[in-house]
């Protein structure tokens, strides 16, 4: 595995969408999806995805608000 650079991480950091892709059994890689990011100052997660997202339908944000995604988190890990 190769380590982010300060600069990937940066970027990462600062976008408001990701695009992210994973390994198929094979090795081969999936389609992308594209994941939003969220940074809340005063607000929670939830009332931010809301207040950012609500546009595209209130399913939408409730897929990905709430307490059923607590858990749910996955490791972004560069591709060598």
């Amino acid at each position: 595995m190769t380590a982010w650079t300060e600069d990937e991480l940066a970027r990462i950091g600062r976008t408001e969408q990701l695009q992210v892709s994973s390994y198929r059994a094979d090795g081969a890689l999936r389609p992308y999806v594209t994941i939003w990011t969220v940074r809340p100052v005063h607000a929670t997660v939830d009332a931010a995805y809301h207040t950012k997202y609500d546009r595209y339908g209130a399913s939408i944000v409730g897929s990905v608000t709430g307490s059923h995604t607590v858990g749910e988190t996955f490791r972004l890990i560069p591709r060598a």
